[in-house]
């Protein structure tokens, strides 16, 4: 006859192996668990690199047309065209980090912050800038305000033979405020002619800054292409 005591054992025998079983059993389910999951982030790293090739392959796509280093820069200076632009060039320079690029450039000019983006990259990639680019940019029409200083960003400044140069003083309308206000605006744009002044001065001894100043006083200041060459702000004309 069984004793009760020995039934009991018995049953704390059997509970103690249905534990251990469902530990093993819970251990084998916790590593398949990992597996999968190890194996649905590699999945996604997958399609995560099949996602940024084919957005490569649609930024070649959508810049076909001037994908030999050709861009045709004919509008006003704003961030929308100056990323449209940025975007062309990375493109370029992750398909061929040295093929040379020529900009044909005609523009009456825009905001001072979106060309200063454009000026910063185009010289980081040229020749002149330590970059691997030989990069020539020909006015055809007119380079005016911000597109005469982009232009000046080439290592090769071409102006076609019936097109335009055009300097002057930034500025900004409808400025208001306090009196305060407004001469920190004019102290702002004094700084901003100061530097425009010496970044042009930058790429020719032939005007001194005193003649400089003089020709942009209260005044645009247009070059025809024979006076842009004279005055170095061009290398040639073509």
């Amino acid at each position: 006859m069984t004793h009760p005591d020995d039934a009991d054992g018995d049953d704390e025998e059997f509970d103690e192996e249905e534990v251990s079983a469902a530990a093993e059993v819970a251990d084998v389910a916790k590593v398949l668990s990992l597996g999968e999951k190890y194996q649905a982030e590699a999945e996604v790293a997958r399609w995560q690199a099949k996602r940024e090739e084919l957005a490569y392959q649609e930024e070649l796509i959508a810049h076909e047309w001037h994908f030999d280093g050709t861009y045709s820069f004919h509008e006003h200076v704003t961030q929308e065209s100056a990323d449209n632009l940025l975007r062309a060039i990375s493109v370029w320079h992750q398909h061929d980090p040295q093929r040379p690029w020529t900009i044909h450039l005609n523009s009456v000019g825009g905001s001072i912050y979106a060309g200063n983006s454009i000026i910063d990259e185009l010289i980081a990639h040229s020749l002149r800038g330590g970059g691997t680019h030989e990069l020539t940019i020909k006015t055809r029409g007119v380079a005016a305000s911000m597109g005469g200083m982009i232009l000046q960003a080439a290592d090769h400044r071409v102006i076609g033979r019936n097109s335009m140069l055009m300097i002057h003083r930034g500025g900004a309308d409808g400025v208001s405020g306090t009196a305060d206000d407004i001469a920190d605006v004019a102290e702002w744009f004094r700084r901003d002619t100061d530097w425009m002044i010496s970044y042009f001065l930058d790429r020719t001894t032939a005007i001194t800054r005193e003649e400089f100043v003089t020709k942009i006083d209260r005044r645009d200041w247009w070059l025809n292409s024979t006076e842009a060459l004279a005055i170095g702000f061009v290398d040639r004309i073509g």
